[in-house]
């Protein structure tokens, strides 16, 4: 599908503004609304969106997917298990719980190089081309953020993984840094990470995979979503979704066009 039609260029005349939970917009018996108009700003806009169609693409993958993670948001009035609900739960594969996080001392370097399209893991160099044999893409070799953790309350423990985004939220750091710090003598400290996170709680939504193996059981716990638990926004039982596919969408955007222009000051 082309850039024109994954983001046509919209001007709208009298809309109606709210700043009811950030800004929203609507329209009203008065509002113009005219797509791809023949004027000079719409003709720089088609420019920007024909050199940057690919990073558009990528932008509204990004979103897809996030979406999809957030398919099963946690809305007030959530009920938050614990660990100990967790562990002895046999027909429930996905939980909402509140708890700490301390990363495990491993020797962890916080990336992987995976697919740029699916996140598959891969034995290869950063930007070296890839026919991945998971998504069936030609893409590229790039790294991804990972962290292998210990999420706990007074229940119990258990270790879990967690990538891309979430696991940057804990780390406080991309995949590129991690890499670039990973190459240098100053790789990151688990032992600084962890004092950062010491008291901290975070608000999880934590999935549970049994897999069996020569007729053993492994349990595998990935993190699907974490967030700060910032107490005028939650409480015991319940919390909102912080982060937006809009936020992001423009995010990726703003990161794509200062990858586009060099001389673009980063914000």
């Amino acid at each position: 599908m082309a850039a024109e039609e994954l983001m046509p260029i919209i001007v709208a005349i009298k809309l109606a503004v709210s700043r009811h939970y950030g800004i929203s917009i609507g329209s009203t018996s008065s509002t113009s609304i005219v797509i791809d108009p023949q004027i000079p700003a719409a003709h720089k806009l088609q420019k920007w969106r024909a050199t940057n169609q690919d990073n558009i693409k990528e932008a509204l993958l990004v979103i897809d997917r996030m979406i999809k993670i957030q398919q099963s948001p946690i809305q007030a009035g959530t009920k938050f298990h614990t660990v100990a609900d967790v562990a002895r739960a046999e027909n429930v594969d996905k939980f909402f719980l509140k708890l700490n996080i301390q990363i495990i001392e491993t020797g962890q370097r916080f990336f992987y190089i995976a697919c740029d399209n699916c996140h598959a893991s891969y034995d290869a160099e950063l930007n070296w081309s890839i026919d991945c044999r998971k998504c069936h893409e030609t893409t590229v070799a790039k790294p991804r953020e990972r962290v292998m953790v210990n999420i706990f309350d007074n229940t119990g423990s258990l270790d879990a993984t967690t990538f891309g985004e979430e696991a940057a939220k804990i780390i406080n750091m991309n995949a590129t840094l991690a890499m670039k710090m990973n190459n240098e003598v100053n790789t990151p400290s688990v032992e600084r990470m962890n004092k950062t996170l010491k008291d901290k709680k975070f608000l999880v939504r934590l999935k549970k995979t049994v897999k069996v193996y020569q007729e053993n059981k492994q349990t595998q716990y990935t993190i699907l979503k974490v967030d700060k638990d910032k107490k005028k926004n939650v409480d015991e039982d319940s919390f909102v979704e912080s982060s937006t596919p809009q936020k992001k969408l423009k995010q990726v955007i703003s990161e794509a066009e200062d990858e586009a222009d060099p001389d673009r000051g980063s914000n």
